[in-house]
């Protein structure tokens, strides 16, 4: 079991899918996390792309954000979504979807649709995490002053060019790149 950490949903517990199918983002990374984002959170699109048991996108939720989209191709991991989401008893600020991040980034670009903040925490293979990176700004899906977090257990480049600020923060094996978009 993992817990939403702040917020409206403050010390709700949510299911997690076994670990052979995700690795759920620690509760201290998390904090840290929305601890760098601050402000940003409230009132934020967010995107959950990789999301195991959605508790990202459900934390951003709790914390203040507008609405969030969140997405696992997987069966099962997509499965312990609803049932969470259904636990909360979240409303309309919350899109669940279960497609393969390649198509869902690509029909996001067609609707010309665009997020404030964007988690993106692939199983931890940084070919996956490539192309998930360069399909968000080759579609033009974060928004103006939008901000990409990424998970990764390897030191993980951003594009310095796209983005104007990009900080690194190490937590045991797990590795946090923040970007936030140039304007």
């Amino acid at each position: 079991m993992i817990r939403i950490i702040a917020g409206t949903y403050r010390s709700r517990k949510l299911l997690s899918p076994p670990e052979h199918i995700t690795r759920p983002t620690k509760d201290r990374v998390r904090e840290a996390i929305f601890s760098a984002l601050g402000q940003h959170i409230y009132l934020a699109n967010v995107l959950d792309l990789f999301a195991g048991s959605g508790v990202m996108g459900f934390e951003a939720i709790s914390r203040g954000a507008q609405s969030a989209l969140i997405n696992d191709a997987d069966e099962s991991a997509y499965r312990i979504i609803k049932k969470n989401a259904e636990t909360l008893q979240v409303g309309k600020e919350i899109t669940l979807t279960q497609r393969s991040f390649e198509d869902l980034l690509k029909l996001c670009g067609e609707k010309q649709q665009q997020f404030s903040i964007i988690f993106l925490d692939p199983p931890y293979q940084t070919r996956l995490l490539e192309q998930a990176v360069s399909l968000v700004e080759e579609h033009h899906l974060l928004s103006s002053h939008g901000i990409i977090i990424v998970e990764s257990n390897g030191r993980f480049e951003l594009n310095s060019e796209y983005y104007k600020k990009i900080k690194s923060y190490q937590y045991g094996k797990t590795i946090i790149t923040i970007g936030w978009k140039h304007e």
